[in-house]
C-alpha cells in the first residue's frame, strides 16, 4: 500500500514539475515574442512612424504586460501623437512596474509639464528622480528651468 502511495505521489510530483516547465517555456516564448515586437516598434519609431511604433508596442504589451520599457516607450509615442490619456496610462504603468525607473519618471514629469500643464506634478516627479538617483542630471536641469522661469533664483 505504501509503495502504491509513493508511486502516486511521484507521478503527481512529475506531473506538476512538467506543468511548471511548460509554464516557464510558455512565459519565455511570450517574452521573446514581446521583445521582437518591441524591437520592431523601436525601428518604426526610428524611421519616424510613431503610429506604427505604437501598434508594435501595444502588441508587445499584450504578450508580456510586465515589460516596463514597452510601457515607457508607448507613453512617449502616445504623447508625441497627442494621445495624452493613453500616454498618461502608459507612463504610470511603467512606474507601477518599477517605481525607481528614473528615465520614465523624468519623461513623465516632462509630459506633465508640457502636455498637461501640471508644473507642480512635474516638480514632484523630478524631486522623486533626485531621491532615487542623485547623480541623474536631468531633473536638476529641468527643475532649474522651472525655478528660473518663476524668478526663484535662490
Amino acid at each position: 500500500m505504501q509503495i502504491v502511495r509513493l508511486l502516486l505521489l511521484s507521478a503527481l510530483f512529475l506531473a506538476i514539475s512538467a506543468k511548471s516547465v511548460k509554464a516557464d517555456e510558455w512565459e519565455n516564448n511570450l517574452k521573446a515574442k514581446a521583445t521582437q515586437q518591441f524591437q520592431t516598434g523601436l525601428r518604426a519609431e526610428q524611421a519616424g512612424d510613431l503610429n506604427q511604433a505604437l501598434e508594435w508596442y501595444r502588441k508587445a504589451m499584450s504578450n508580456y504586460p510586465s515589460f516596463k520599457e514597452v510601457h515607457y516607450k508607448a507613453g512617449l509615442a502616445a504623447a508625441r501623437l497627442g494621445m495624452n490619456d493613453e500616454a498618461m496610462l502608459e507612463f504610470r504603468q511603467a512606474l507601477n512596474l518599477d517605481n525607481n525607473y528614473v528615465q520614465a519618471r523624468n519623461d513623465y514629469a516632462l509630459f506633465l509639464q508640457h502636455n498637461k500643464n501640471d508644473e507642480e506634478g512635474a516638480m514632484q516627479q523630478w524631486k522623486q528622480c533626485k531621491q532615487i538617483n542623485p547623480k541623474y542630471p536631468f531633473p536638476y536641469y529641468f527643475t532649474g528651468l522651472v525655478l528660473h522661469r518663476r524668478g526663484d533664483l535662490d
